[in-house]
């Protein structure tokens, strides 16, 4: 190959093209992206409200011991504290939820929560498919972008030993 930093965007380019295919379609397969049926079976439950703030923006809030998030995708999932932040732990609260198939089990997806009588968050189920598209999309361009930058660089590294040792 060619030592020219044409041949290693290009190689960058398709290397990104491939991981991204493939992750699309595997996730795709076994986690399809939730359809308007999966939102048709909605659970309310009331119960007490607690959270747990850690570092670095890890959270978790929870109903009556059962943690809930306010969106996800097939791989990542992000917490609703951000709109519950301001109420205190053991209130009292309404979360509608349905459950969401993704790799780490089903999660329960806060598709409204409302504390006394006012609502704090509410999505719709066309909401919730598409910011499960867009997480999808950001983490297989991640993932994608990493695995590029680390096929072109040992590229780069073997090619440049090998002119090396000659």
């Amino acid at each position: 190959m060619k030592d020219s930093a044409i041949h290693y965007i290009l190689l960058g380019a398709i290397i990104f093209a491939a991981f991204f295919g493939i992750q699309a379609m595997v996730v795709s397969h076994y986690f399809p992206v939730p359809d308007t049926e999966d939102f048709n079976h909605p659970l309310e439950v009331t119960g007490t409200y607690k959270y747990y703030k850690a570092s670095r923006g890890a959270s978790t809030v929870w109903i009556n011991n059962t943690p809930f998030y306010c969106g996800a995708g097939a791989i990542s999932f992000y917490t609703c504290l951000r709109y519950t932040e301001r109420l205190p732990q053991r209130a009292v609260i309404t979360v509608q939820i349905v459950n969401i198939k993704m790799i780490y089990g089903d999660i329960a997806m806060a598709m409204n929560i409302k504390s006394s009588g006012a609502e704090l968050f509410i999505q719709t189920p066309a909401q919730c498919i598409n910011a499960w598209r867009n997480e999808n999309i950001y983490w297989f361009s991640s993932l994608s972008l990493i695995i590029a930058i680390f096929v072109v660089g040992c590229t780069r590294i073997i090619l440049t030993r090998n002119r090396m040792a000659t």
